[in-house]
């Protein structure tokens, strides 16, 4: 099942139901892991891996076994959208001058 949609609240109730624990429990949630693969592999193997940002992925799919987020899975196929990057102190001059204003 994709990872990004089974709810924590949802894996709770099955645990309480099927353990009967009824230990007060604070659940905590958070994005999806594949999108920080690097910091999640990197605790996982203890080091940070040498490789592209698609290629962790596949990694931590492998060590996850849980389906990469279908628009996260998408993105390697997808053309750049933008060719620019520019400083912080350039920013507004940017917007401005892009906007036409």
């Amino acid at each position: 099942k994709d990872a990004s949609m089974v709810s924590p609240t949802l894996i709770y109730e099955k645990y309480v139901a099927d353990t009967k624990d009824d230990t007060k429990t604070v659940i905590a949630s958070t994005a999806s892991p594949y999108k920080f693969s690097a910091s999640v592999l990197e605790a996982i193997d203890g080091s940070a891996p040498e490789i592209d940002e698609y290629d962790m992925i596949e990694k931590l799919y492998e060590h996850s076994g849980y389906a990469v987020p279908k628009s996260l899975a998408e993105l390697k196929n997808k053309k750049a959208r933008f060719d620019v990057s520019i400083e912080k102190s350039e920013m507004k001059d940017f917007v401005l001058k892009n906007l036409g204003l």
